[in-house]
């Protein structure tokens, strides 16, 4: 049996519902849910990596992600394939060994590469049609939870 050594997901629409809230200042903020916060942690505690790769720049996502100790960040990358390939390769690990979670089209590479592409209940249509399974829960609503409860509950890390 393969074991799962990285998670890695997007952030807005995924980690977070997808609303961003801009102030008449000009700053941002996102919601993200405390229990897929603690899948996260749950996770790295149990050995695994975690990556967050966003197509968008968040001041936001790199508060979020050094609270919870999640030290691979690609914050504005345009291009998530190229980097979630990158990152495996340096760690040595191959696609088999990768889940990937996603909502929209910037996510469908990704998906398709990982060995586990997984979509949160409100992606797009075309994001799930490449899906190996799709959450329950919405994105930034739990959805992280209950992947990383459904990895340790198949004994896949």
């Amino acid at each position: 049996m393969r074991m799962i050594e990285l998670l890695a997901m997007d952030v807005d629409g995924t980690l977070t519902d997808g609303g961003i809230y801009i102030s008449a200042d000009g700053k941002e903020t996102k919601r993200y849910d405390v229990k897929d916060g603690m899948a996260i942690v749950n996770f790295m505690r149990r050995g695994g990596a975690v990556a967050l790769i966003s197509g968008r720049y968040s001041k936001a996502t790199e508060l979020r992600a050094s609270e919870l100790g999640v030290t691979y960040v690609y914050n504005g990358s345009s291009d998530k394939i190229g980097d979630l390939k990158v990152l495996a390769e340096s760690m040595g690990i191959t696609e088999d060994q990768v889940v990937y979670v996603g909502d929209d089209l910037n996510d469908i590479d990704c998906l398709a590469w990982s060995g586990m592409g997984i979509v949160v209940a409100d992606g797009t249509s075309k994001t799930k049609a490449v899906a190996d399974w799709i959450t329950s829960a919405p994105g930034g609503r739990g959805a992280i939870r209950e992947v990383v409860d459904r990895l340790i509950a198949e004994g896949l890390r």
